[in-house]
């Protein structure tokens, strides 16, 4: 029995023709899968993104419980971030330790860094023209079909 997984692979985006959302999950599904297997698994965020969105995200939830509470908006928000960094302090040292290592191994390996810029940014280009060449394929075959079926009509 084929599973839905199976018959995605198989499937060739020119086959689905103008079936544009079965056209995009084969495509997404693609990207996903090759992401995957090129990056070993999940790529996790990086250290300063969850770092500073949980102390912004720690913010706002103290602003707007301030604001519910009635207090002026100027006040309540130099509460909030009082209460930001202090919750920021207490709450999240494993996220700020994890930033400070992050910082610490690109500020002593910064060819590295440079390396892996780099190497994504040729990937990127690999990605985008894989993309357009199956864009082109498709154009192509479709555009095949309709002159196909303009050959195959007689004139009247």
């Amino acid at each position: 029995m084929r599973t839905m997984r199976s018959i995605v692979r198989e499937t060739t985006v020119s086959e689905l023709g103008d079936d544009l959302t079965a056209r995009l999950a084969v495509c997404a599904h693609r990207l996903v899968m090759s992401g995957a297997s090129r990056l070993g698994g999940v790529k996790k965020l990086p250290a300063w993104l969850v770092y500073t969105l949980l102390r912004v995200g720690v913010v706002l939830v103290a602003l707007i419980v301030l604001l519910l509470l009635g207090f002026n908006p100027f006040v309540a928000a130099l509460i909030a971030v009082v209460v930001g960094l202090l919750v920021s302090y207490l709450a999240l040292g494993r996220q700020r330790q994890a930033f400070g290592d992050e910082l610490a191994r690109r500020r002593a390996h910064p060819e590295e860094v440079r390396a892996k810029r780099r190497l994504g940014r040729v990937a990127d280009d690999i990605e985008d023209a894989e993309l357009d060449e199956a864009e082109r394929q498709a154009d192509g075959t479709a555009g095949d079909a309709a002159k196909s079926d303009d050959a195959a009509k007689p004139d009247a």
